[in-house]
């Protein structure tokens, strides 16, 4: 009797693939990283790019870079407008009117830019002497130094000449007002029916008051400066009139000498 003995049956060994396995594709995801600014620069048209080529700048200055588009605050220079470039304005404008008739309606519209003055303004003392019209002028001088002018009439041309000369002398300097000269102002030759030299006057007159004004305030100012020159003496006073030798009191006695021997005998004074 044959016994045969029970085949086992084993299971078969799992196969080993030999194919490479595929990768899955990842999907492209559905935001884009937010990325930085970047400086945009925009071409210099003033540069000249074909290398192959002599450049042709249109400035004088050489340029080897781009002009990055980030933009400078502009500053801007003002530049004040001294009495004697306002002169020539003045003058030039009514050069250009060929008709006398022409040049009173350009002193009407001048005349209506004058501020009036009030009556306390109104007064002889700033009476202009010489005018066939009442005028009247006040002059004063600001903290800086500088003139102000203030004019009124009767009279419509008159009006229009204190305006054009206000126009020219308001906020000079001192000089700049002592340097106007009547031949100036009879260029602009404003007058019709035989008055021309009244009107001429009128100009003269009234420059000549702003003039002298102007010198008396000047002169005033600089007494006054002297007077503050002239305050009780300070120690550090008293220490320099006794370098010098004497007292204080001697040596302030007559006019005071700012020249550099009142200096301190050891103090250096190179510059």
């Amino acid at each position: 009797m044959n016994t045969s003995s029970p085949l086992k049956v084993f299971a078969s060994p799992p196969l080993i693939s030999t194919s490479r396995t595929t990768l899955k594709a990842f999907s492209t995801p559905k935001f884009s990283p937010k990325l930085p600014k970047r400086t945009r620069c925009m071409q210099d048209s003033n540069i000249n790019l074909n290398f192959g080529s002599k450049p042709k700048p249109n400035h004088e200055f050489p340029v080897s870079f781009a002009t990055a588009s980030v933009e400078a605050p502009a500053t801007t220079t003002t530049r004040t407008t001294s009495a004697d470039d306002k002169l020539r304005l003045l003058v030039s404008e009514f050069r250009s009117l060929t008709e006398p008739i022409d040049r009173v309606k350009r002193l009407l519209n001048y005349a209506m830019d004058l501020a009036p003055l009030d009556d306390s303004a109104r007064v002889p003392e700033n009476r202009v002497p010489g005018c066939t019209t009442q005028v009247w002028l006040d002059v004063k001088m600001d903290e800086l130094g500088r003139m102000r002018f203030r004019a009124d009439s009767d009279s419509e041309i008159s009006k229009g000449f204190c305006s054009c000369l206000i126009w020219i002398l308001d906020g000079a300097k001192p000089e700049e007002v002592m340097n106007v000269r009547g031949e100036d102002l009879a260029e602009m030759n404003v007058g019709v029916h035989g008055k021309v030299q009244s009107r001429v006057n009128t100009w003269h007159n009234v420059l000549m008051s702003m003039q002298k004004r102007t010198m008396a305030l000047v002169v005033d100012a600089d007494v006054a400066h002297r007077e503050r020159d002239r305050a009780p003496p300070h120690q550090h006073d008293l220490l320099f009139g006794y370098v010098n030798g004497g007292s204080y009191m001697e040596s302030s006695k007559g006019r005071h000498d700012y020249s550099i021997s009142l200096l301190p005998l050891y103090y250096d004074y190179t510059i």
